[in-house]
């Protein structure tokens, strides 16, 4: 499990990743649950590059 998210890194989170969201994620719960994550995960590949980054850099810190 990662550690909390701090309001800095859901703000970061959700700045960088609203447009990937959006196109890939669109009709999850907009809150960082299981279900988003795994989205995420699955189209880690196709996210734009700050969306990628911030997700690493949030997990470095879990």
């Amino acid at each position: 499990m990662a550690a909390p998210m701090s309001a800095e890194d859901k703000a970061a989170l959700q700045m960088q990743c609203a447009g990937d969201f959006t196109t890939f994620c669109a009709g999850m719960p907009p809150e960082d649950g299981p279900e988003t994550q795994a989205c995420f995960q699955k189209n880690m590949s196709k996210l734009s590059p700050g969306c990628q980054n911030a997700i690493q850099a949030y997990k470095k810190k879990g």
